[in-house]
């Protein structure tokens, strides 16, 4: 009986749950330490008052251009894209371990930075600025790298065993079955969606609670 060829949807489960697990706490560490930073950085009344206004600055209006979207596109989808490339090549089990590190590093420091900064309601602010689309777009993001980790790893063994033969055609194969898979594509799907909130909706209200305070 001809065997089926390996895909990534053929992974069990058992084999996903460590590896969410194992990036769940690297992004944990990185928020931990982005958090650290932000309130141990000396003189942070202006430094990180500074890097809160230029964030706050760029949400001053509720006008939505193709500039605006685009930004917030590049913002959503430069650490998936990363994450997904890196799971076709056996350095992913580095690579994206790292990317998880510093996506939970930046997006902590930025919110400590705003709540360390001083601003009026800087708090309610951070939530507001973040929760829309960050309550979807983090967990989408562990569930995609989790996949990418996995695969990395068996691209690593398969490698490993296609050098000992001397043959590479199941390895193209399996990294083909990988990036064609529809769960890869309703992943970015939802980044889509988030961009557009981000863009659209997060300045809206942003603005509106501006005006109401």
């Amino acid at each position: 009986m001809k065997k089926t060829p390996s895909k990534i949807s053929d992974v069990p489960s058992v084999f996903l749950t460590p590896s969410a697990a194992f990036l769940i706490a690297i992004f944990l560490c990185g928020a931990v330490m982005g958090t650290v930073c932000a309130c141990k950085m000396p003189a942070h009344d202006n430094i990180l008052s500074a890097y809160a206004d230029s964030y706050i600055s760029s949400l001053s209006g509720v006008q939505i251009s193709w500039k605006t979207f685009a930004a917030s596109l590049f913002d959503q989808l430069r650490y998936p894209c990363f994450i997904c490339l890196s799971g076709i090549i056996g350095a992913g089990i580095l690579l994206i371990p790292a990317a998880i590190f510093f996506r939970g590093f930046f997006l902590s420091f930025l919110i400590s930075s705003l709540i360390c900064s001083g601003q009026n309601l800087a708090f309610l602010t951070s939530i507001i600025l973040f929760a829309p689309y960050s309550l979807i777009s983090i967990p989408c993001t562990l569930v995609l790298s989790s996949w990418a980790f996995t695969h990395s790893r068996r691209m690593t063994a398969i490698s490993g065993r296609q050098n000992r033969k001397g043959k590479g055609g199941k390895r193209s194969r399996f990294a083909r079955d990988y990036i064609f898979q529809k769960r890869i594509f309703v992943c970015f799907g939802v980044f889509l969606m988030c961009a557009v909130v981000q863009a659209v909706c997060v300045p809206w209200l942003y603005a509106f609670f501006i005006s109401a305070n």
